[in-house]
C-alpha cells in the first residue's frame, strides 16, 4: 500500500480466511460482518489488506541471461554482464524499469494479483449485538 492509499479493511469470523470485505474503516467492517450473519459473542478478526506488488529481481534476470549465454556461447561470455560490468545503480534502474513494465502488463491483460495479506489484525467480540 502506498504512503497515499488509504486502509482497506477485511473482517473474518476465523481469522484465517478474510472475505468479509472490502470496508474503508473498522467500523464499516464490523457492519458488514453483523450483515453476514455475526451474532452475539461472536468474535471478528479485522485486519488490513496489504496488496501484493510483483517486482522483478534485475540481479537474478542477469544471472539467467548470463546463464543462457554461457549455455550458448561458452567460456568466452563468463565475464559478460559481470558485476564488474554492471553497477548497482544499472541494475536498480534494469530492475525498476522492468517491473513497471511487467505492472503495466499485467493491468493491460487484466492480470493484477487479486489477493493480499493481512496485517494489523484486531480481534472484535461483545456479549451482544
Amino acid at each position: 500500500m502506498s504512503n497515499k492509499e488509504k486502509p482497506e479493511y477485511w473482517a473474518s469470523f476465523d481469522g484465517e480466511y478474510y472475505g468479509i470485505g472490502p470496508a474503508a474503516s473498522k467500523e464499516e467492517a464490523l457492519a458488514l460482518a453483523d450483515k453476514e450473519g455475526r451474532t452475539a459473542g461472536t468474535l471478528v478478526y479485522i485486519g488490513e489488506a496489504e496488496k501484493f506488488t510483483p517486482y522483478v529481481w534485475a540481479h537474478l534476470l542477469l544471472e539467467d541471461v548470463r546463464g543462457q549465454a554461457y549455455d550458448t556461447c561458452g567460456d568466452v561470455s563468463e565475464e559478460w554482464l559481470s558485476d564488474t560490468d554492471v553497477s548497482d545503480e544499472c541494475e536498480a534502474e534494469l530492475g525498476t524499469s522492468l517491473t513497471a513494465t511487467l505492472n503495466a502488463w499485467l493491468k493491460k491483460h487484466q492480470l493484477e494479483p487479486k489477493f493480499f495479506k493481512v496485517v494489523n489484525v484486531r480481534t472484535f467480540g461483545c456479549d451482544t449485538k
